[in-house]
């Protein structure tokens, strides 16, 4: 079960308790809601995937720390989660997929509150849009940059981007 769409829009939904055999957390089954603060999935050693937009505009959620065991993060998971500031990506993850971080001005993927994954390979298109930080450094490793990856950021200054990667259009 990944329980799609099931929690979407509850609000003054707090805290967020789930069983350790969960692999998948659904497309949108948490979307809206507001109320969440803090994500600690490093208990959840069986968690693969976070289906699209699972967390969408919880716009409260500070604080994301994701499991080693996360193989796939899907489009948008965290898009819009304003208040966003602390970032755990497992070291496996291999892409960041299509607008997972669109939105989330109190994001800065260079603060040492952000955590790269190792085996890093790919940054969906818009990945950073509309956020607000002023420079950035993509890790070596990288090799593909997906188009728009930073579109209507009006504070980026400054983008340190590896002689090996590509960019997208």
């Amino acid at each position: 079960a990944s329980w799609d769409e099931c929690f979407s829009e509850c609000e003054s939904l707090g805290t967020l308790s789930l069983p350790k055999s969960i692999t998948k957390i659904g497309q949108r089954s948490f979307i809206g809601c507001g109320g969440l603060r803090e994500l600690n999935f490093q208990n959840l050693s069986n968690l693969k995937e976070i289906g699209a937009y699972a967390f969408e505009d919880c716009i409260d959620l500070v604080s994301v720390n994701l499991p080693e065991s996360l193989e796939l993060m899907y489009d948008g998971a965290f898009r819009e989660c304003t208040q966003l500031q602390e970032v755990y990506l497992p070291n496996q993850l291999k892409e960041i997929m299509e607008d997972t971080f669109y939105g989330c001005t109190s994001l800065d993927p260079d603060s040492e509150s952000f955590h790269w994954p190792d085996q890093l390979q790919e940054i969906g298109h818009r990945v950073f849009g509309k956020t607000t930080f002023e420079e950035i450094h993509i890790p070596e490793g990288v090799r593909e940059l997906g188009g728009w990856v930073f579109e209507d950021n009006i504070n980026l200054k400054k983008v340190h981007i590896p002689k090996t990667t590509i960019a997208g259009g």
